[in-house]
């Protein structure tokens, strides 16, 4: 009888293990995809009393809006504080800077919400399976040219393709163990090349 009851018990026990193992969720899978670059945006204004600096440079809170031109998806990625574009596993394909967009507050209470908006056209890049793409160097300029007592007016410039190398050290230099640094790393131009030669 205590043999039974004994193994009965170690049934048991084994089966509450074996459920409590299947409650575990299975590790995440390996990104196949990496997009990454630095941003910076840099405030310019002329001397002025309504609380707008003269020099500024943010490069945190910056939304970045990417779009897959197939499928029309759009992705948000957000700047960390040191400038850094990451996201991985996006979808392979053929994807436009859609905006850029961040807030701007100045001391007397202006508050904006800055954004810049794309052509499709203009600023493409490819995605491609077990490769970086590597956005280099995005610099947005932002010069306020006019203000008065109800509205303040603002022009915008944006620089990218640039500084490929810069960016590849300062993920270098942040993520010491990726196994993405033995990745092949592409630019804009090059990731459409990659991509049309592994899809033809």
């Amino acid at each position: 009888m205590k043999k039974s009851i004994f193994s009965i018990l170690c049934a048991a026990l084994v089966a509450l293990a074996l459920s409590g193992c299947a409650s575990f969720s299975e590790p995440a899978e390996k990104a196949e995809t990496l997009l990454y670059g630095n941003i910076v945006y840099n405030f310019k204004c002329y001397p002025n009393n309504h609380g707008f600096p003269e020099n500024d440079s943010k490069t945190n809170g910056i939304e970045i809006q990417i779009q897959n031109l197939k499928t029309k998806k759009v992705y948000f990625i957000n700047s960390k504080s040191n400038g850094e574009i990451i996201r991985q596993n996006l979808p392979e394909g053929v994807y436009c800077l859609k905006r850029i967009q961040r807030g701007f507050k100045v001391t007397n209470g202006w508050a904006d919400d800055m954004k810049i908006n794309f052509e499709t056209n203009n600023y493409r890049f490819a995605v491609n399976a077990d490769t970086v793409t590597n956005l280099g160097q995005i610099d947005v300029n932002i010069d306020i040219v006019n203000i008065d007592v109800t509205q303040f007016t603002w022009r915008p410039k944006v620089i990218w393709d640039k500084d490929f190398s810069k960016a590849y050290n300062t993920y270098a230099a942040n993520h010491i163990e990726s196994p993405w640094l033995d990745k092949k790393w592409l630019n804009a131009k090059e990731s459409f090349v990659y991509y049309d030669e592994n899809n033809k």
